[in-house]
Order: structure tokens, then C-alpha cells, then sequence
């Protein structure tokens, strides 16, 4: 019986040794390095088909007023991120502060955003912060399952103010009714109308 367990006690061990290695700040920070390394490799790559002077001269092409607007906008929807990602712990009774929340949401959108697959890379990054904040696996699945649903209600507000604007456009590209299309924009405002409302109450 000993010989039996004795692969099976060993493997347990092997299995247990790795995930205290894989938890450890030193694997953190080495697996950082490496996707910093194999990120730079592949931008280098893409800006090897594009000569560096008319990198250069396209982005000073791009008038100063444009790019401050760029990084305000960029500001403005990190803050958001902060505070859907604080409205979504409200919603299952796990509160954190602002401070944290924002740091939280900056860290997961960013490395979501440049790693891919953002339903496992950014949960992945909540749960190494709020663990240590007493959040679970399943608050960290279910703080992420809310705050997934801004990605697409985003989207579709964006169409819809855009809509709302350019109505008369959209109405002869189309064919529509101006009237049809703008009743169409508004309906299409409601899920982000109800979301912002009962983000206001908690």
C-alpha cells in the first residue's frame, strides 16, 4: 500500500510545491518581465513593415488640441471603470473604497487589454488584489460578471448618442424615417439610463 500512495503523495507534493512558486512575488514579478519582453517583440515586429520617420511624422500631424482631447477622454473612462467596478461590489454586498476600486480597475483593464482573453486575465487580476482584501473566488467571478455587461452597454450608448446626433445621416443611409431612427437611438439608451440609476442609489 505504501509503494501505491508513494507516486500518488509525491505528485501531490510536486502539484503543491508549484502553486506555492506560481503564488509567490517572485513568480509575479518574472511573469511580469516576460510579457513585457514578449510584448515588446511583437510591437517591434509590427513597427518594423512602418519606418520610424513617418511614425514621427504622423503623430505630429495629429493637431495638440486632438491629443489632449484623446488623454482626457482616456482619464475620464478609467474613472468610470472606477466606479462601475465600486458599483459592482455594492451589488453583492462586498464595499471597497474608491482608492481601491480605482487601482483594481486601472490594473485589470490594462492588462486584460493588452493580454486578450479579458473574461480569464482580468478576473485573474481582481482576485490577486481582492484576496488580500477578504473577496472570494466567487465575489471576484460575480464582480466580474456585472462589470463585464458595461463593455457592450458602452458600445451600444456610444452608437446611440451617435445616432442621436447624425440622425438625419444615419436616416438617408438607411432609408428610415429621421423619426424611426431616433426613436430607435433613445430605445437603445434605456440599459445604460437604468444602469446609471441604480448606480446613483448605491
Amino acid at each position: 500500500m505504501k509503494t501505491a500512495h508513494a507516486p500518488q503523495s509525491a505528485l501531490h507534493g510536486a502539484i503543491a510545491r508549484m502553486g506555492a512558486v506560481a503564488s509567490g512575488p517572485a513568480f509575479a514579478v518574472a511573469f511580469s518581465i516576460a510579457m513585457v519582453i514578449v510584448a515588446g517583440f511583437v510591437i517591434h515586429l509590427e513597427l518594423k513593415t512602418h519606418p520610424w520617420p513617418a511614425l514621427v511624422a504622423a503623430l505630429h500631424a495629429i493637431p495638440a488640441d486632438a491629443l489632449g482631447l484623446a488623454g482626457a477622454c482616456v482619464l475620464v473612462s478609467y474613472f468610470g471603470l472606477a466606479l462601475n467596478e465600486r458599483f459592482a461590489l455594492r451589488l453583492i454586498d462586498k464595499p471597497q473604497s474608491l482608492p481601491r476600486t480605482a487601482s483594481v480597475a486601472c490594473a485589470t483593464y490594462a492588462v486584460s487589454n493588452s493580454l486578450g482573453f479579458s473574461f480569464a486575465t482580468a478576473n485573474a487580476v481582481r482576485l490577486r488584489f481582492y484576496a488580500a482584501w477578504g473577496l472570494g473566488p466567487l465575489d471576484v467571478a460575480a464582480a466580474g460578471a456585472i462589470t463585464g455587461l458595461i463593455v457592450p452597454m458602452g458600445g451600444v450608448t456610444a452608437a446611440a448618442l451617435g445616432a442621436l446626433i447624425a440622425f438625419q445621416e444615419l436616416a438617408d443611409f438607411t432609408g428610415l424615417a429621421p423619426g424611426l431612427v431616433i426613436a430607435a437611438a433613445c430605445l437603445a439608451l434605456v440599459p445604460a439610463i437604468t444602469w446609471l440609476s441604480l448606480a446613483a442609489r448605491h
